[in-house]
């Protein structure tokens, strides 16, 4: 029976650790035909012996059959990554990290480029990141490949866009080149023939496009070394581009670009300003940000640059970028220019015209990443456009009212973390740190006021002491709104830049945690007050933040030294069993605020006295969190002779909301893998009782290795095995997992294993008694823990806030009017008389009117007291038959309620909410 529970079976294979691949078996005509291609490929690409034997070791492992559905493209496809593998082995062989390297690898240049590679194979390069994508997932890739690809695959997502960026700009400002103009009609020939003179080689419009995509070659690979930051980029090229159009002829260029290079009687820095202008509303930036990139960056810069009879160098230019192309081994940008078909997706020139006609007519369809980046960046401003980098007069009074001001200590705490921040950024770009410190300093002192004015109106008191001298609560509070302002940079994680914001940045989450020395537990506490005391956060911020705390509460709070282990030392009892909805619902008397999380333990609930547990274990308590009704920090013990256990608030929120994270995903599985509800409840069980019973299990892992152990665990002893295999194939096709969670558990020390060696070797030694008392001939089983109910919280809420200072009064975004607009006035019944189509121009006064004459006849009714009010959320089926389907207007019915039998009581709790 002591063994009846491990997995005898296992082997790497079953864990996610084979090296076949899963998805496709690629199969060859024979072994020998394979070595020939492959042999005669290296001897097309000259490579070194020693790269040939590394990529032979790479693609035996990959390929292990004959030939695919797509045939010999599919095992040339294959030949493709093991080469690139071998690569990068044998150019960082001690890894990207290696303090040793330069340019990203030791000895000698690089054997090829990955651009040659592409092209001796034919293969496009959204292709060959989709091949490696499955590779990566399904075999042995080291780290050096995976953090290669990583910053490959990024670089690439951010050139492309950035390219047909440039096109656009291109389009905008240049005459079409006289040699590429297809369009022959005879008015251009006129034009072209006595109207525009001839212009020499080096003076059209494509030397004009390449020169200035040289430049910005070489200004991003200066500027841009340390971070791959999309929205500095886009400010790069708008430099770069006004730098070629100073020595344009104006005949070359479209209005109103021509009529400002024509400006005779200006002076050089008023046209270079007004030239900056025009391209800063044609991408929709700020111009106050281009001018501080061109006066501290591009200008200085292009005084550097190779320069032959005054003017710039392209030819130089273009050796030196060939030279650094060579010795990196990357992707060859300059290729853009010219659509090269490995570089660009196939199918980008059959939709090019449809697409850039959207462009051009500004299609709210066609978002792309530079304008998706730009409209983070835009809303963030939007949200400051009144806050200040310093501390309001309002606030200063707070800090004043204390009875130790703070004032001091905060402005010194910035100043620190200011000069860390800026100096953990990047070596070459002070300047651009420290504009979004400042942005995050905006942000700090904005959601400080209001928070404490929330506070204010709570406990009617201006003495936030305890609060505003605590540390971590500053850093907390800086170190989210820094969070804020990498995200709509996209150098940290952001989703609405797709790919190009990937959790994998250099600055994502929790970068900001390390630099400002912070605790992953202590930062999880000022999330929710911080959304709730700036309601005007987009939805991507949220669902920024909303990932943050999913990092937080699954894997970065659990690792060694982690504040959290000291908390649950300290905290007399702890809370196994979430909150109830309605201790956790927004706008709630029970809300969570910084206050009560920062200032826990809080006194428990009057007469509560769990026993108190010993060490290493804890009580199960099933009852909600209280709130203390005293000011923040107040720790007013019973009225017993034994003094109340104390309970931490934060410590309770954090388990609560741990548990519905594995919940949540323990549902998605069990789903999967076809589990009954029964023995469901029973694996939450079990899940529930490790995370709360023992803690320690969870120093330096993942909670999801928790659940997958108790998932196997449980199944076992029910009778209703599982292999581990299947339970993480399945897990696999869960959204936003790690391969690391089931390849690398930690075991102890330095050593890792699979998730199968985790759970023979560890959890099965500290769970094995309480699984088997699920078994099925056991007579007494444990109690079955009740699901977590849904939890109402900012960051998972729907977008639903209040006004500040308004009682009971609520604004949600607009959603899909279930009403249409009818073909005519004369379709209309006289209940649908009342439908009103706001943006109509015709008839639109008088419908107002006659919605004026109706209210003012319910109001003249017998009944003074009836209930009269807006109703958005009704539609009657007279409605929906008179309104036909297809209607492009929003239209909102406006009903009255004049119902007698509603007494004034029920109509006085009634709130007005506005769809």
């Amino acid at each position: 029976m002591a063994t009846e529970l491990e997995e005898r079976d296992a082997s790497p294979q079953d864990s996610g650790q084979n090296t076949n691949m899963t998805k496709e078996n690629i199969k060859v005509p024979s072994a020998q035909k394979m070595d020939t291609d492959f042999l005669k490929l290296c001897e097309e690409l000259e490579l070194s012996e020693d790269v040939k034997k590394k990529a032979l070791v790479q693609l035996k492992s990959l390929m292990t059959g004959s030939s695919s559905e797509d045939g010999q493209s599919s095992y040339f496809d294959l030949f493709t990554c093991a080469l690139y593998m071998a690569m990068v082995d044998t150019r960082m062989p001690y890894g990207p990290l290696d303090p040793q390297l330069q340019c990203g690898y030791l000895d000698g240049n690089p054997c090829i480029t990955l651009t040659s590679l592409l092209q001796h194979t034919n293969l496009n390069i959204t292709e060959f990141f989709k091949r490696m994508r499955v590779l990566k997932e399904s075999c042995a890739v080291s780290e050096s490949v995976r953090l290669h690809l990583l910053s490959l695959e990024k670089n690439y997502l951010i050139v492309s866009a950035l390219f047909h960026t440039f096109e656009k700009l291109c389009r905008s400002v240049f005459r079409e080149d006289p040699k590429t103009d297809e369009d022959s009609n005879e008015e251009n020939v006129y034009f072209r023939e006595n109207v525009m003179p001839p212009v020499p080689e080096t003076e059209g419009v494509s030397f004009r496009k390449k020169l200035c995509w040289t430049i910005f070659l070489h200004t991003k690979n200066h500027f841009l070394v340390d971070n791959q930051d999309l929205n500095h980029a886009v400010l790069l090229l708008m430099c770069c581009l006004e730098f070629v159009l100073r020595t344009t002829p104006s005949f070359l260029l479209n209005p109103p670009y021509d009529v400002i290079r024509i400006g005779c009687l200006q002076t050089t820095e008023s046209r270079t300003t007004n030239m900056l202008l025009k391209l800063a509303e044609q991408v929709k930036t700020s111009i106050e940000e281009v001018q501080v990139i061109q006066q501290n960056c591009t200008e200085p810069f292009f005084q550097e640059l190779p320069h032959i009879d005054g003017d710039l160098d392209l030819e130089r230019l273009m050796e030196q970028y060939d030279e650094r192309h060579k010795k990196e081994g990357d992707i060859n940008e300059m290729l853009f220019l010219r659509h090269d078909s490995h570089l660009i997706p196939s199918d980008h020139n059959k939709n090019r015209a449809s697409v850039d006609q959207s462009c051009v007519s500004g299609s709210p369809h066609m978002i792309t990443p530079v304008r998706a980046a730009m409209n983070t960046v835009q809303q963030l401003k939007i949200i400051l456009c009144n806050a200040s980098d310093q501390a309001s007069d309002k606030l200063l009074n707070y800090f004043k009212n204390c009875a130790i001001d703070p004032t001091t200590s905060i402005a010194d705490r910035v100043m620190e973390l200011e000069r860390v921040f800026t100096s953990n950024f990047a070596s070459s770009q002070t300047t651009i740190a420290e504009q979004r410190f400042t942005m995050a300093k905006r942000l700090y002192y904005r959601v400080m006021e209001s928070m404490l004015n929330m506070e204010h109106d709570r406990l009617s008191t201006n003495d936030f002491s305890k609060l505003l001298c605590s540390d971590s609560f500053h850093r907390s509070l800086l170190a989210a709104s820094v969070e804020i302002v990498l995200m709509t940079y996209g150098l940290s994680c952001n989703p609405s830049l797709s790919e190009i914001g990937r959790e994998d940045a250099q600055f994502s989450f929790p970068w900001v945690l390390d630099v400002f020395h912070l605790q992953a537990f202590d930062f999880f506490k000022v999330l929710e007050s911080y959304i709730r005391a700036e309601p005007k956060l987009t939805r991507e911020i949220i669902k920024h933040l909303q990932w943050v705390e999913t990092q937080i509460l699954e894997t970065i709070a659990w690792k060694e030294g982690s504040s959290l282990f000291s908390a649950i030392e300290n905290s007399d009892i702890m809370m196994t069993q979430p909150q109830s909805p309605s201790s956790s619902a927004p706008n709630s008397h029970n809300t969570n605020t910084a206050a009560d999380m920062y200032l826990s333990p809080m006194h428990p609930r009057s007469g509560i006295q769990p026993p108190t547990p010993t060490k290493g274990s804890s009580s199960v308590n099933s009852s909600a969190s209280p709130r203390a009704a005293a000011s923040p920090g107040s720790q007013d013990g019973a009225s017993t002779s034994r003094p109340a256990p104390r309970r931490s608030q934060s410590l309770n929120l954090f388990f609560s909301k741990v548990g519905r994270t594995g919940f949540h995903k323990l549902q998605k599985l069990c789903t999967m893998l076809e589990v009954t509800k029964e023995i469901q409840q029973k694996i939450w069980t079990c899940f529930e009782y490790c995370i709360t019973n023992k803690p320690a299990l969870m120093r330096n892992r993942h909670i999801d290795q928790i659940m997958m152990c108790s998932l196997y665990g449980i199944c076992k002893v029910v009778e209703k095995e599982i292999k581990f295999k299947t339970i993480v194939h399945m897990y696999r096709n869960l959204a936003h997992v790690d391969q690391a969670v089931y390849k690398s558990a930690f075991i102890h020390g330095s050593e890792f294993d699979s998730i199968i060696g985790f759970y023979n070797k560890v959890f099965m030694q500290n769970m094995k008694t309480y699984i088997l008392q699920f078994s099925v001939n056991r007579p007494m089983a444990p109690t079955l823990s009740p699901v977590p109910k849904q939890m109402t919280s900012p960051l998972t809420a729907s977008p639903v806030f209040s006004i500040p200072g308004r009682k009971r009064f609520y604004v949600s975004p607009l959603k899909e009017s279930p009403f249409k607009l009818p073909p005519s006035p004369s379709q209309l019944t006289p209940r649908s008389s009342l439908l009103y189509s706001f943006g109509e121009g015709l008839g639109s006064s008088e419908k107002l009117k006659n919605i004026t004459e109706s209210l003012s006849a319910y109001k003249r009714q017998s009944t003074p007291r009836s209930l009269k009010r807006l109703r958005f959320d009704q539609v009657s089926a007279d409605d929906e038959q008179c309104v036909p389907e297809t209607c492009p207007k929003v239209v909102k019915r406006i009903a009255v309620d004049v119902s007698p039998h509603k007494s004034p009581a029920h109509s006085s709790n009634e709130s007005n909410k506005m769809n």
